[in-house]
């Protein structure tokens, strides 16, 4: 049969394409058709893209080769939560970053002196405590700032001189400058007048052991120069510290001023406004102490001496 020579080429060409047995000669002397060079440029294009041809899905892996969800590891590879490193509050596990997981606390136990309050996140719940500030009687606790008159759980120290409620230890500097007041125009008391002297300087030891018998005669509800040790006052300013001689002591009760209760002083017949005019006395300690619910109230000391 006479295959006309422009279907041969066509022929020639498909065996090319499709055919293992043709003979390279042929290709050379067989013309090419517009067909046949169109047929090798999508040959090319399939072999250049990857999808031509047999196996095209295949060769590129399609869905399969690509690993779909299970290649990528989905949310198994990537780890989720576990993979992240991150705690997971609600797992029962106190993890790295976590101060607690299931057994946090919901309340804060009371701790005496403190207030305390729950902070945190759900499981980084904890019990946070800061000092009592206020001044409340009743609770056991002396905060910072607070003395017997403000929270009569304060217990005061006569022998620090620091410590003293401001406004007590302004009534003891009302009654020096009484004293001196009288002492520099001179007075008149029961034994006698008294000519004018020089004035009393304040003495921090005779100032504690003023305080401090002021202090023993409320706390013990009494009113005597003997203590409740039964010290007297020259043994009281020698344990407070004073080097000078100790010479004279007047105390007073139920006044609630300074002012007041040297007025008690220097009308007395029994020597006290002697005292407080000595000229045998330079130095003074004079002591005040308020307590509610004793018989006076109000007591006060003030203790003699000369030199420091």
């Amino acid at each position: 049969m006479v295959v006309p020579m422009e279907k041969f080429a066509r022929w020639s060409v498909v065996c090319v394409l499709v055919m293992s047995g043709c003979d390279p000669g042929e290709l050379r002397v067989v013309p090419e058709t517009d067909d046949a060079q169109e047929g090798r440029a999508d040959m090319s294009r399939a072999a250049d893209s990857g999808s031509g041809g047999p196996g095209a899905d295949a060769g590129n892996g399609g869905d399969l080769g690509s690993g779909g969800d299970l290649g990528s590891g989905g949310d198994l590879g990537s780890g989720g939560d576990l993979g992240s490193g991150e705690p997971m509050c609600g797992n029962g596990i106190v993890e790295p970053g976590e101060r607690c997981d299931g057994d946090c606390p919901t309340s804060c136990p009371p701790e005496s002196c403190t207030t305390r309050t729950l902070v945190g996140s759900e499981c980084d719940r904890r019990c946070e405590a800061s000092p009592v500030t206020m001044c409340a009687s009743g609770d056991g606790c002396c905060p910072s700032g607070c003395d017997p008159t403000n929270d009569t759980d304060c217990e005061l120290d006569c022998t620090d001189l620091g410590s003293w409620p401001a406004d007590w230890a302004a009534e003891e500097d009302a009654a020096l400058d009484e004293m001196n007041r009288h002492r520099g125009t001179g007075y008149t008391c029961a034994s006698g007048p008294k000519m004018s002297v020089p004035a009393y300087a304040m003495n921090d030891e005779l100032r504690i052991a003023a305080r401090c018998h002021s202090m023993d005669m409320a706390e013990e509800n009494y009113f005597s120069h003997t203590g409740s040790d039964g010290s007297r006052f020259s043994d009281r300013a020698r344990d407070a510290g004073y080097g000078g001689g100790p010479r004279y002591e007047n105390i007073a009760a139920g006044n609630g001023t300074g002012v007041a209760s040297v007025g008690q002083w220097m009308g007395s017949s029994t020597g006290h406004c002697d005292a407080v005019m000595a000229d045998n006395a330079n130095r003074v300690g004079i002591g005040y102490y308020r307590k509610a619910g004793t018989r006076w109230t109000h007591y006060w000391t003030a203790v003699f001496g000369q030199g420091d």
